[in-house]
């Protein structure tokens, strides 16, 4: 697995760390469940990781 540097540098498509690295390990839930998972299933699944990603950046 490749390690992100520790610093930096915002250009006109990446403001900020956090985007980059939302950008760099984005994951398409649908490749990671069965191809006949319910929307809502997605949405939920989506939702609890969003609030774990908030509740690490609140950390940081």
């Amino acid at each position: 697995m490749d390690t992100l540097p520790n610093y930096f540098v915002a250009n006109p498509y990446i403001a900020d760390r956090t985007a980059f690295e939302a950008y760099y390990n984005y994951v398409h839930l649908d490749d990671c469940v069965d191809s006949i998972a319910d929307s809502h299933y997605l949405l939920k699944i989506a939702i609890e990781i969003i609030e774990i990603w908030k509740v690490t950046l609140f950390k940081q």
